[in-house]
């Protein structure tokens, strides 16, 4: 099996499975669909993903609600000014990545989506797939299966952590 994580979004996210990966985005309210993709994540590839997933956040916050607020953070794709331009039409708030974004480098303390690929990962190495095909049925019903409790304890937890951090001057913290 191949590395667990690859970029890392606490709104969406995406993870490397072998031979592929995967997007897909968690909040306190729900999750998205898991959208799987082949080769290297790109700025074109990832803007694509991102419109497939927009009906997915109109139906977990609402279409008409603007009190949400989409983060990921620097990866090369998400930093593709393509990336934020349609951001900026299409979600309420965005925390732009990069050099001169907002959201911290390698933070994944930061980003509820890490529990939830680690989770994932922990039950793929259990069942082992042979093959690809099987490989990405199993993905998607792990996906499916996903406690929403688990999630949303994981996003309600977001204010503490953050708060911890600040106190902590931008370091680590085990909260």
């Amino acid at each position: 099996m191949g590395e667990a994580t690859r970029g890392r979004t606490a709104f969406g996210g995406e993870a490397v499975f072998c031979q592929g990966a995967c997007v897909g985005g968690v909040s306190a309210q729900g999750h998205t669909r898991l959208l799987i993709y082949k080769d290297d994540l790109t700025g074109p590839k990832y803007l694509a993903l991102l419109k497939k997933a927009k009906p997915d956040f109109d139906k977990i916050f609402g279409s008409g609600n603007r009190s949400w607020t989409f983060v990921h953070d620097g990866a090369s794709p998400h930093k593709a000014r393509m990336t934020n331009e349609w951001l900026e039409q299409n979600v309420p708030n965005y925390i732009e990545s990069g050099p001169h974004g907002e959201w911290p480098a390698n933070s994944p303390d930061l980003n509820p989506i890490e529990q939830v690929w680690g989770y994932m990962k922990e039950k793929l190495e259990r069942s082992k797939p042979r093959s690809i095909p099987a490989l990405k049925r199993k993905i998607q019903q792990i996906w499916a299966n996903v406690e929403e409790e688990s999630v949303q304890k994981q996003a309600d937890g977001m204010q503490k952590r953050l708060k911890s951090i600040i106190k902590s001057g931008g370091e680590f913290t085990a909260n």
